[in-house]
């Protein structure tokens, strides 16, 4: 429903106060649930090649399709790093990449990282990734050995997972195997984490 008051909202004469309105409306409980709960249930294709950042038992996992060349990607990293301070031991993270002619070397590089050193060099990787944006850095700072096969499917997996299931854009988020809608911003996402946090019963 919010969806549809939308553009009155924000195109209002006195936009800061019905701004706020939105928000508190987008953002209320009662709202969200039923959406998530009308959200299709995705088969999210897990396996133990996956990236995975914190605690592997977590009962939320949040998924995030990220591309390497992506803005916002960080921005929504920087997001969840946040969020996961906040709640160490419930929440974790997989990164998977959206494959693309131009970045793979640097996903797989990435991926690279976490098969050999684990998710805590990974997670270092990544943010330095974000941060510089700089492939030669990257690979004097995190050097790998060669990439092997099994990474290079891991891409291929994850390139195909994505198609079959209409991922179009990054960041795309997924919280367990619901996909978080795209009119959701990234400063919305933590309001998303505390709700959904209380229906898994985890806090």
């Amino acid at each position: 429903m919010w969806i549809l008051i939308k553009p009155l909202v924000l195109k209002h004469k006195e936009g800061d106060s019905y701004k706020y309105l939105y928000y508190q409306f987008k953002r209320n409980p009662r709202i969200i649930n039923p959406q998530l709960n009308a959200t299709p249930h995705i088969k999210m294709d897990f396996n133990k090649l996956d990236a995975v950042i914190g605690n592997k038992n977590a009962e939320l996992t949040l998924t995030c399709v990220a591309n390497t060349n992506c803005i916002h990607c960080s921005n929504t990293h920087r997001t969840i790093v946040k969020m996961m301070e906040k709640y160490p031991e419930k929440i974790k993270l997989i990164i998977r990449f959206m494959s693309s002619q131009t970045h793979n070397d640097e996903a797989l590089h990435l991926l690279e990282v976490f098969r050999q050193n684990g998710s805590e060099t990974f997670e270092k990787a990544i943010q330095y990734w974000f941060k510089t944006n700089d492939y030669r850095k990257l690979k004097v700072e995190f050097p790998v050995k060669l990439i092997s096969p099994e990474t290079i499917e891991l891409l291929e997996r994850q390139d195909k997972w994505c198609k079959l299931n209409n991922v179009t854009y990054t960041p795309t988020i997924f919280m367990n195997d619901k996909k978080v809608m795209k009119e959701y911003r990234i400063d919305d996402l933590k309001y998303l984490f505390d709700n959904l946090l209380r229906q898994v019963n985890v806090l």
